[in-house]
């Protein structure tokens, strides 16, 4: 006979609303790195100024430390703002570089040399925003970088319930 599990109190349960609006905010911290894409994007180059200082271990404390003031109301903590904001860092040290430099300035401001663990991540072709959006050479990184945040969403919620049992048992 088959074991099941209790319905978690409606305490535990987050409302959606409050659920999605967390999403947002994650989504959001995440690409905070990114945000060099902004000044290439008013000139006409898309990668002109990206992964430079915003790509860096500095901004990325800076940013974590504005954030999570910011966001010192909600539930999310301190830890959890800088490691959704610091996991950009991890996820562009293992993506494919189109060009140089490879990498990342991860030291900056105490170096300018360009970081890369190693290409697990297929590159994207992104000259422009009409090209990153409809590529068809961007079909494989779209597709890799959804299977591995759809695992790595999986392995999360599944450690959440993990933890909520033995919480209960």
């Amino acid at each position: 006979m088959r074991e099941t599990l209790p319905e978690p109190d409606a305490a535990d349960r987050l409302p959606r609303r409050e659920t999605l609006r967390l999403l947002a905010v994650a989504a959001f911290l995440a690409c905070l790195p990114d945000w060099d894409y902004l000044p290439g994007l008013l000139v006409g180059e898309l990668n002109r100024y990206h992964q430079l200082f915003t790509h860096s271990l500095a901004f990325c404390a800076v940013a974590s430390a504005v954030a999570a003031r910011a966001l010192r109301r909600t539930r999310l903590r301190p830890p959890a703002v800088a490691a959704i904001v610091f996991s950009h860092l991890l996820l562009d040290l293992l993506t494919e570089d189109a060009r140089p430099p490879v990498g990342i300035p991860l030291l900056w401001p105490f170096s300018d040399r360009p970081f890369q663990i190693a290409p697990l991540f297929p590159r994207w072709e992104k000259l422009s925003v009409v090209q990153a959006l409809t590529s068809p050479a961007n079909l494989r990184p779209v597709a890799v970088e959804l299977a591995t945040g759809v695992a790595i969403l999986l392995l999360c919620l599944l450690v959440c319930l993990v933890l909520r049992r033995r919480g209960r048992g």
